[in-house]
Formats: C-alpha cells, sequence, structure tokens
C-alpha cells in the first residue's frame, strides 16, 4: 500500500506539474535574406523589474514581426537593425529600427538602472536614413553635422526609455596619430590633397560593453588599429607607423591615446567614460608582450555590484602557427593554435586591470584540432558566484583542465562551471548524463555578433543547447535519429545535478538549430533563438516555421517553481507513521526545515533541526499564484503542525520565516483523501 501511495502522488505531481510547466506563446519575425546571408536573429535580450522582455536583433529590409511590417524603406543589400519590447502577455509594446545605406550592425543591449536601457550598434549617418521613428533624407547633415569628418560611420550607444523615447545617443568613432604625432587626414588615405582638412576615422571596433552602478560605461574594443596611406601601406601601431588614435564622440576630436605597449588585432583595449560620455576616465589592454596573430571577440560582459568587470572571449584559431599573449599584470601566458579555438573568463577591477583570467585547455597536448568555447556567464543570486556555460567538440577525448588547475570530464558536451568571483576557483560543474554517441553543444550562429546567455537564479541554471541522437537528465533521456538534431533548455542545479530538459520539438531535420538567449522573471523564463534551415519547431499551442529565409523567434515558457529556490528531494529518510510519504528538507545556513509527510493527505509536520525557531505565521502558495496566510501550531520543541485538510488535491508552496525573518520556500503535494488518514 506504501508504494501504491507513493506512486499515485509522483503520478499526480507530475500531472499537475504538467499545467504548470509551458510554452504559452512565441513571436517570430522574418524576411528575405540577402544572397548567402542570415538577416533575421536576436543580437541580445534583457527585462525590466515588471517582468517586460527587450530584445535587439538584426531584420531583413522586408521583415514582418507577426505581420506587422517593421522597415519603412529598402536599401539595396543591406539588412537592418531591430529593437523591440515585449509585455509579458506577448504584446509588441513598441518596435524601433535603423536601416542606413552602409553599416547596420547591433551589437549589444543592456539595462542602466531601472528606468531605460542602452544599445550598442554600429551604423552609416549618411544619406537617406531611417533612425528610430526618424526618415532623414541627409543624415550626415541632420544628425551628426562636422566639417572635419569624411566618413559618417560611427559606434552608436542609444539610450532609450522603457516607453521607447530617445533620451540621449552619442556616436564615437577612432582616427589615427602617425609616428610624428601629426593626425592622418583623409588626403594622406587618398592622395588628394582637396581633403587636406578631413580625416576619415573608423567605428569604434566594439566588442561589447556594460555600465557600472555610477553610471560609467565600459567598452571592450578590439585593438585592430591600422590604416591604409593611399592604398599601398597599412600604418598599425605593431608596426610603428602609427603612434596613437584619438576617439571622437559627436563629430569632435575628444581624447588622445597612446598605447605603452605594442597592440595587434589579438588584443582588447578596455576603455571607461563618464556618463553621457562627457570624460574618458581610464584605458587598458588586456595583453602585453604579444607573438602570433588571432583575433578575438567578446561575448559576454557585465560588472558586478562592485563595479568589477568581467567579461568572456574567444580566439579565432591563430594565423600563424601559434600566437602567445602574456596577460597584462599577471603571471600567464595565454597561447593558441592556427587549428581550433580557446576561451577564456577575465576578471578587471574598477581601475581595469586584470585580477584573473581564466581559460580553457586539453589535459594532453597538443592542443590543435579543438575547440574549447566558453560561450556566456551569470552571476549567481548573491554575485558571490559567477556561472560560465561553454562547450567541447568532439575531437576532446580527455578531460578539460583550465588554466589554474581546475579539471572537468566533459567531452562532447554542453556544461556550466561555477566559479567564486573573488579567487576564480570552480566551486562546481554540470553536463548531461552521458548516453550512447551523445553529442550536446551550445551553437549560437556563423556571426561573431551571434551570441549566447545563461541564467542561474534560485538555486537553477538554465542554457540553451543544440544534441545529436540524444541527451539525457535523471532518468529520461530523447532519442533521436541517426544524424538528427534538436534543441531546447537543460537545467541543473549549482551543485550540477540535472533538473530537467525543456525540448523544444522540431521536424526531422540535420541542420543546426540555434537557441541563443534566456532571461528568467519570477515564474516567466523568455528563450529566443533563429533558424536558418528548413525546420517546424513546436511551442506548445503555437509553431515556428523556416521555409527558407532565416527566422527569429521569441518564446515564454512559464513554470511556478521558479518562483521559489530549487529543493532536491532527499528520499534517504521516510516518516515513521505513513512508510510511503518523503521528508522533504530545505537546508540554509540556519540549520535544515523538515517538513513531512510529503505527499500528504491531511497534515503537515514541519521540524527545525538547529537554528532559528519559526515564525508561527507561514504562507501557502498555489499554482495559480493565490497566496494564503496560515497559522503554524507549535506541538513541540522545534515541531510544528500544519492543517490543510480543507485544502484541495493540488501542489503547493509553504513559505516558512525563521525568527530573524528569514524566508524558506517547500513545495508539498496533497493527495487526495480517498485512502484515509
Amino acid at each position: 500500500m506504501a508504494r501504491k501511495t507513493l506512486t499515485f502522488a509522483l503520478l499526480a505531481l507530475m500531472a499537475l506539474t504538467a499545467h504548470a510547466q509551458r510554452f504559452d506563446w512565441v513571436k517570430s519575425y522574418s524576411g528575405t535574406d540577402r544572397a548567402g546571408q542570415v538577416d533575421n536573429w536576436i543580437v541580445g535580450s534583457v527585462t525590466d523589474n515588471d517582468g517586460n522582455l527587450y530584445v535587439l536583433g538584426q531584420c531583413a529590409h522586408d521583415a514582418q514581426l507577426n505581420g506587422i511590417s517593421l522597415v519603412p524603406i529598402n536599401h539595396p543589400n543591406r539588412n537592418c537593425i531591430l529593437i523591440a519590447k515585449f509585455t509579458p502577455n506577448g504584446d509588441v509594446a513598441w518596435h524601433k529600427e535603423i536601416a542606413s545605406p552602409g553599416i547596420n550592425q547591433a551589437c549589444g543591449i543592456t539595462m542602466a538602472g531601472d528606468t531605460s536601457l542602452i544599445c550598442m550598434v554600429n551604423i552609416t549617418l549618411k544619406g537617406m536614413l531611417y533612425y528610430l521613428d526618424t526618415l532623414y533624407s541627409n543624415a550626415q547633415t541632420e544628425i551628426m553635422p562636422s566639417d572635419l569628418l569624411d566618413t559618417r560611420s560611427v559606434t552608436a550607444f542609444i539610450t532609450l526609455g522603457l516607453n521607447g523615447e530617445l533620451q540621449e545617443d552619442h556616436f564615437l568613432q577612432v582616427a589615427y596619430i602617425d609616428s610624428s604625432d601629426s593626425l592622418i587626414t583623409t588626403d594622406m588615405q587618398t592622395g588628394n590633397h582637396a581633403d587636406a582638412k578631413t580625416v576619415s576615422p573608423d567605428i569604434f571596433s566594439s566588442c561589447d560593453f556594460c555600465v557600472d552602478n555610477q553610471g560609467n560605461i565600459i567598452v571592450a574594443r578590439r585593438a585592430s588599429d591600422e590604416v591604409s596611406i593611399g592604398g599601398v601601406q597599412n600604418y598599425s601601431i605593431e608596426n610603428g607607423l602609427l603612434s596613437g588614435y584619438q576617439i571622437w564622440v559627436d563629430g569632435h576630436s575628444r581624447f588622445n591615446i597612446y598605447p605603452t605597449n605594442t597592440p595587434t588585432t589579438g588584443n582588447i583595449a578596455l576603455v571607461k567614460f563618464s556618463p553621457h560620455f562627457l570624460d574618458m576616465s581610464q584605458v587598458n589592454y588586456l595583453f602585453e608582450n604579444e607573438s602570433g596573430s588571432s583575433y578575438i571577440e567578446i561575448r559576454s560582459m557585465a560588472c558586478d555590484n562592485n563595479n568589477n568587470i568581467y567579461f568572456v572571449g574567444t580566439t579565432s584559431p591563430s594565423l600563424t602557427d601559434s600566437a602567445t599573449r602574456n596577460v597584462q599584470g599577471l603571471p600567464i601566458t595565454f597561447t593558441t593554435y592556427n587549428i581550433g579555438t580557446v576561451s577564456f573568463l577575465a576578471k578587471c577591477n574598477q581601475s581595469l586591470q586584470p585580477e584573473y583570467f581564466k581559460y580553457l585547455k586539453k589535459d594532453d597536448e597538443p592542443q590543435h584540432f579543438t575547440f574549447l568555447e566558453f560561450s556566456s556567464f551569470a552571476f549567481g543570486d548573491t554575485c558571490e558566484s559567477v556561472f560560465v556555460s561553454g562547450s567541447t567538440d568532439g575531437m576532446v577525448l580527455s578531460n578539460i583542465v583550465t588554466s589554474d588547475g581546475d579539471s572537468l570530464d566533459v567531452c562532447k558536451k554542453v556544461f556550466f562551471m561555477q566559479l567564486n568571483t573573488g579567487t576564480g576557483q570552480m566551486l562546481t560543474y554540470g553536463k548531461p548524463p552521458t548516453t550512447e554517441e551523445g553529442f550536446s553543444q551550445i551553437l549560437c550562429g556563423h556571426n561573431s555578433q551571434m551570441r549566447h546567455s545563461i541564467v542561474a537564479k534560485n538555486n537553477r541554471v538554465i542554457i540553451p543547447v543544440q544534441f545529436n541522437k540524444s541527451i539525457a537528465w535523471n532518468d529520461t533521456a530523447i532519442l533521436l535519429e541517426e544524424n538528427q538534431k534538436g534543441f531546447g533548455l537543460y537545467m541543473w542545479d549549482y551543485e550540477g545535478h540535472p533538473i530537467n530538459f525543456i525540448h523544444v520539438e522540431t521536424s526531422p531535420t540535420t541542420q543546426h538549430l540555434f537557441g541563443s538567449f534566456v532571461n528568467l522573471h519570477d515564474s516567466i523564463l523568455y528563450f529566443s533563438g533563429h533558424f536558418e534551415y528548413p525546420v517546424n519547431a513546436s511551442f506548445g499551442i503555437d509553431d515556428v516555421t523556416c521555409s527558407g529565409n532565416s527566422i527569429a523567434f521569441i518564446a515564454r515558457y512559464v513554470d511556478t517553481a521558479f518562483l521559489t529556490p530549487y529543493t532536491p528531494i532527499d528520499t534517504t529518510h521516510t516518516d515513521p507513521i505513513d512508510t510511503g510519504s518523503v521528508r522533504i528538507t530545505v537546508v540554509g545556513d540556519e540549520g535544515a526545515f523538515v517538513a513531512y509527510p510529503n505527499p500528504f493527505r491531511q497534515k503537515v509536520t514541519i521540524e527545525v533541526q538547529g537554528g532559528e525557531p519559526l515564525a508561527e505565521t507561514a504562507w501557502l502558495t498555489d499554482l495559480t499564484g493565490r497566496r494564503e496566510e496560515l497559522r503554524l501550531t507549535p506541538i513541540g520543541s522545534g515541531q510544528y503542525s500544519l492543517d490543510l485538510t480543507s485544502r484541495p488535491q493540488a501542489t503547493y508552496l509553504l513559505t516558512l520565516t525563521t525568527a530573524d525573518g528569514k524566508q524558506h520556500t517547500v513545495r508539498l503535494l496533497k493527495q487526495s483523501d480517498i485512502f484515509g488518514e
């Protein structure tokens, strides 16, 4: 009878959970891709305190978002930029587009406090330009007039209110200074002396940016500083023909930078600006004493509560047999090779000085034919931990080790690492359980701007993944046909134990499926990505079909369990009275709180095992979100009883409060009373 009771309870829990866990809407946009290009995809997404989602993406010139035409003009052979706000119920609150006759490249999006968001984009302020809500017929004179500039390609930082209104924008460029400390003017590049009074600055070549809690903007830019003179010779800092560069803001020269090292294309410069770009306070390079050459992309960047800066980067294969870099101020040598990619996580302090630098490598040599990739990171609930996502390829047959000695068994697997934010040391890591021939990976897309995100909240780590053949969690697995691909969201607890896999069912395909971004707000999990190849994907009540042109999607998944920290079920103890019931233990700094029997039929007993006593007031929340205040009945030292006889059969969240005001939540399952007391 005890086994039947437990089986019935688990089946009831599964049935009730199915109603609470679901995709309930999906939106998509698509348009005509340019020849050989992918023009519809998500670059980044953020949420505000009310659960609204803000998306930055690329879109085709004729793209439609669920039937809404986006861009009112068409520049031949150009894509466009999309900024849009989605409410929690799936409505498009507003959308803004940028379409220039030159560059249209979305780079990054972040919240600035609680009232605005900042987007970083590369655009050309020239000719007919559709900019947010306005069509300019002569953008070079209407937006950034200047008699000094020959070109108007800029890196724009656009600040919008949460209502979509433009609050401010600033346009950054880079001009160059030769070895005699003279500005490189346009005539030196073109050979036309009539151009002697103008300069032709480049875009700021920014990879990513973040904003600290004082409003400072920190930009990571590639150190690809070189200029062609007369179409014959390249001037660069590396060959000594350039001594530095100027940062221009809004069409005016502002700041001179003279690097003390010799940065190459494989270096990253961190530049800190004061709010509103009124001043440049600091600049520092990540590497010194470089040899060889390979490019670096910054994939994810953010500040913690103490204004330290973290970023994940990845190298392209070296353009030479190998490339070696020494990390600025640290005894670390970082080497990459001409086949394969290697990724790193770096932490810099407020002065932009590296504090640690952690990268992946194989446990055995050589490092060739290897793809070891960090993809993104997120801070934990208290910023004491940082969670890094990554994946390895099928050529990695040995353990992965980090530059500071951590070891991971993640061959052919997506994985996450939990690191101490102060030291960078690994605390835990997680991967999908091994399945025969299974292969899982993080796949953002072929473009360096196609990125990825990870969520770490309430003892859950969530990562979008693609898998081949099979993927497993707990005692469950999804099996696919040979060479078929599937995708969805993998979920672990902070210790690396699998919790669940949210599977997005697709029609059979051998092509890549790109799941990119996750954002968690209360019980809402937003999931976005894109498809480049013909496929049909099912998001609950709605499908997204890619039939030729690329298509970007934004979906909402709801699970009321996300509201509270995930608590593993401890099945090692059973209630002495009802041997078919399981004790649920919540462990915190204050001790353990045990609720039993669970599942229950009428009453629940709560025991405090050490620590502060409980307040006699508790809160019970059902899966609809309705909350009810209840009173606990003391029945002994550290023991309380809760009578829930009159409540219907359902899953509940019980929130307990200790005498010092700290709260802990446990999930309870009430069974039918047909089994009696």
